[in-house]
């Protein structure tokens, strides 16, 4: 295994490694209100982006909200036949 990198690693995109995404208590409730009530994912997600200062702030993407709630509605039978 070789523990070299050819380039310089950015530290401001280490967010974005899948070790270091988190949604925290906040963004998971924030996501299971608007779901309960019908909000687009998007809106919802740009709602977190704005609240936390922009894009860079945030500790996820919109990829890991989707896979979040798309999680929830399988754990409590939302989705689908059951």
């Amino acid at each position: 295994m070789v523990h070299d990198h050819n380039h310089d690693i950015n530290p401001t995109k280490s967010r974005l490694i899948r070790g270091n995404k988190r949604l925290n208590l906040h963004a998971k409730r924030t996501l299971d209100i608007n779901d309960e009530v019908v909000v687009h994912l998007n809106k919802t997600f740009r709602s977190l982006v704005s609240h936390v200062g922009g894009f860079d702030n945030l500790q996820f993407l919109e990829r890991d909200a989707r896979s979040y709630i798309e999680q929830q509605r399988r754990a409590f039978g939302k989705e689908g036949d059951g």
